[in-house]
């Protein structure tokens, strides 16, 4: 072989390879490319999937906002029959002192009662006897 041959297939091995690294980065660019895609498609998924998340969180917040009216109406409603229980407890003990005093009353009426009619009974026995008695 001559010099020029012995060139001339050196270079001819270069151009090979050279083809063969062009065809290798051209399958890494190709492959690059389908990882960019497929993050791309993964963004896309996580993006819809993030979107969903956020709704049905918006959604349980708007539901709690709803429980936490409804819990405060009730506890509107409890203190509101609390105070109306503390009224109606103070009206029956005034009332229950009323009625105590009242019994007391007819208690001393009674024992009053008792008394006179001992009273008028030992006055009618006398008054019978009186009557029964032969005039003079």
């Amino acid at each position: 072989m001559e010099p020029t041959d012995l060139t001339v297939h050196v270079l001819r091995e270069i151009r090979d390879e050279i083809k063969q690294v062009k065809d290798e980065v051209k399958l890494v660019k190709d492959e690059v490319k389908q990882v960019k895609d497929e993050v791309k498609q993964v963004r896309i998924d996580l993006s819809a999937r993030i979107d969903h998340t956020n709704a049905r969180i918006g959604d349980t917040n708007d539901r709690l906002a709803e429980t936490n009216d409804r819990l405060a109406s009730t506890n509107d409603r409890v203190n509101s029959l609390e105070h109306r229980q503390t009224a109606s407890e103070i009206r029956l003990a005034t009332e229950i002192i009323a009625v105590a005093d009242a019994v007391r009353e007819v208690r001393d009426e009674l024992r009053q009662d008792r008394f006179l009619r001992a009273r008028v009974d030992d006055h009618e026995r006398r008054i019978g006897a009186l009557e029964t008695r032969p005039r003079e």
